[in-house]
């Protein structure tokens, strides 16, 4: 447990650091680790109006235009994957 601290800490002070020339308010984290991002893949859908998807071209959301969507979880379109149990 006390090496997810170190790297949550690290990975808040990076994002921090790379961010904090660009007119952002405020950063906000979930504060949820997990060892694998790999399921969460595309996730959220990128597109042009927002009945289709979350984020715009620019990653910009839909709804919230303030709140911009970075992470593996944004793709152009939704990746269908096949389950073998």
């Amino acid at each position: 447990m006390r090496n997810t601290k170190k790297v949550l800490r690290i990975r808040n002070y990076n994002v921090n650091k790379n961010f904090s020339k660009l007119p952002i308010e405020r950063i906000e984290y979930d504060g949820y680790n997990q060892a694998s991002e790999y399921h969460i893949c595309g996730a959220t859908r990128m597109s042009i109006h927002s009945d289709d998807g979350v984020v715009d071209k620019s990653l910009v959301h839909h709804k919230y235009r303030n709140v911009v969507v970075l992470g593996s979880g944004v793709f152009p379109s939704r990746i269908q994957v096949a389950f073998i149990t």
